[in-house]
């Protein structure tokens, strides 16, 4: 979770200007294009894009497609998937695959791989469409870069930060580390979190990270692994990998609790009135767990034993992973944040989500109607 930057509160201040917000943001967005298009002739950006799956497939590249596309399943119309209008239930069919590439160029904050015609990999940005949004693509390939011998990989990118980016969009990369050669390294953002030390720990590859404080690398030889889904949207294959892989490592527990994730006004999309919800939450005999003061050890084990789980929409939810089947989620959002990822992530486990909505201010955030949400709860006879 994160706390309301000043960035994100003169924006929020600027939302509240309706019109005058959009009309600023088209502005932004307009002269950035123009000054980039321009940029792009003249000095040395990425000049356009290439598909590393496509020459796989022609078989100029060596390495392997796992499968094209995953089956999604159908969500109704008044579900959060579609509420969101993200299409967080399409972007299929999405190729899942690893290649070699030797001798190879990565560029940039975000370390994309360029081809020898400086062109970036659509696949390491998570497809043409989305190039203009990674910083990569959008900074200057100068200088020589630093080399590197032996086996690399990658798990930088666009979205590898914060806790449900981390896992969904980044450590899912290393699902294809065991094709390849043992020794292979694997590239980081540096200064990784405790937290993130903690997973490369319980995925057994602690010795084997090495902090990318670089933005102009040549690899002898790079095993490119893609991002398993688009940001964001269906993603069952993900989830299954995650969960082999660190479930086993969760901490004991036999209890079966009622879970209420607190969430304080100070988080983005926050709960204005979260110690009221918290005292109502507890007189009812819920937990109140937080999970980022947890190892996640700890946060495995309550979640993978938990009966129920109720919490605003943040990155604490992303602990759903660890979720056992039936367990049942009362999600909370505010009505105009709406994102329907932990109601893909419950329906991939096969857990029973539902969710209330509330006004949401100009920060994001919302204040919970107690009547209500108690009436969700006896409804549902928790």
């Amino acid at each position: 979770m994160a706390k309301v930057s000043s960035r994100e509160f003169w924006i929020g201040q600027l939302r509240r200007s309706g019109g005058l917000y959009r009309v600023l943001r088209g502005i932004w967005r307009k002269l950035r294009s123009v000054a980039l298009g321009l940029g792009r002739v003249f000095l040395p950006f990425p000049k356009g894009t290439f598909s590393l799956h496509k020459r796989l497939g022609n078989g100029v590249a060596e390495g392997h497609v796992f499968f094209v596309s995953q089956q999604v399943p159908v969500f109704a119309p008044g579900s959060l998937v579609k509420r969101s209008g993200l299409n967080q239930d399409g972007f299929q069919p999405w190729p899942v695959f690893w290649a070699r590439v030797d001798r190879a160029r990565l560029s940039g904050p975000n370390l994309v791989l360029l081809d020898d015609r400086r062109r970036a990999c659509e696949e390491a940005m998570f497809g043409r469409e989305y190039a203009r949004f990674d910083a990569s693509y959008n900074s200057l390939v100068r200088g020589i870069p630093l080399r590197l011998e032996g086996n690399w990989t990658s798990i930088v990118g666009r979205l590898d930060d914060g806790y449900w980016h981390f896992l969904m969009d980044a450590l899912t990369r290393l699902h294809a580390l065991e094709s390849f050669p043992p020794d292979t390294k694997i590239l980081i953002r540096p200064h990784p979190a405790p937290w993130q030390r903690e997973l490369f720990e319980l995925f057994g590859i602690a010795n084997r990270v090495v902090e990318a404080d670089f933005t102009q690398v040549e690899l002898e030889h790079y095993y490119f692994s893609s991002f398993t889904s688009m940001t964001g949207a269906w993603n069952a294959y993900g989830v299954d990998f995650l969960r082999g892989k660190l479930l086993p490592h969760a901490e004991a527990d036999t209890s079966r609790e009622k879970l209420y994730l607190c969430r304080g006004a100070d988080w983005t999309r926050g709960i204005a009135n979260d110690e009221e919800v918290c005292a109502l939450m507890r007189s009812r005999g819920w937990k109140i767990l937080e999970p980022e003061k947890l190892s996640l050890r700890e946060q495995m084990g309550w979640f993978s034993k938990a009966s129920v789980v109720c919490g605003g929409h943040g990155s604490a939810l992303t602990n759903l992973l660890w979720a056992s089947p039936g367990c049942r989620v009362l999600e909370l959002c505010g009505d105009n944040f709406v994102l329907g990822s932990f109601e893909w992530l419950a329906r991939c486990l096969d857990l029973e989500h539902s969710f209330l909505l509330f006004e949401g201010d100009h920060r994001l955030a919302f204040k919970i109607d107690l009547r209500r949400l108690e009436e969700r709860l006896d409804n549902l006879s928790l």
